[in-house]
């Protein structure tokens, strides 16, 4: 686990809910996080993995473990992401920002921010909104929000996007 956290910071979190989400599709036996040498080996990532089974409801909670798989719709996001661009814009308050990324739980679809903060503030069309969208970028990316592959992704779809409208 010390390995996997210096290039992964939340992999005790992501192992955890794997662990958990494993045993709910029944590819591992509820007894596997009983076994003494896999508690031993696995420590707190265990002890939580068995506290995410053992909350009520924990096969609905753990279907949406890695994001909206809830079929909630794309348009749907990207509305939410505008609102929450937008209204980052208005207040220019990070952490409040940072909040609503976090409950959209949509860690996949993260470069789609990206994309629609780079047109956001290319749209407001001034310097200060442009400072700000990318103070918020930095602010994001520097505690681990928005990994630097969606970052990435989202910064080449802008670009790709330039080049279609030339």
């Amino acid at each position: 686990m010390d390995d996997l956290s210096i290039d992964a910071p939340n992999a005790s979190g992501a192992v955890t809910s794997f662990l958990a989400r494993a045993v709910v599709d029944e590819i591992l036996p509820p007894s596997f996080l009983s076994d003494p040498l896999v508690k031993q080996l696995g420590g707190p990532v265990i002890e939580k993995a068995v506290q995410l089974l053992s909350r009520e409801h924990c096969a609905i909670r753990l279907a949406n473990c890695w994001g909206p798989g809830d079929g909630r719709p794309v348009a749907e996001l990207k509305l939410v992401m505008d609102q929450l661009l937008s209204e980052y814009l208005l207040s220019r308050e990070l952490d409040e920002a940072t909040v609503c990324v976090n409950e959209m739980n949509a860690p996949h679809f993260h470069h789609e921010l990206i994309k629609r903060g780079v047109k956001c503030a290319l749209d407001a069309d001034t310097e200060t909104d442009v400072k700000n969208m990318s103070m918020l970028f930095k602010f994001l990316s520097d505690n681990d929000v928005i990994s630097s592959v969606q970052m990435r992704k989202g910064f080449d779809r802008v670009s790709e996007r330039s080049e279609r409208a030339l």
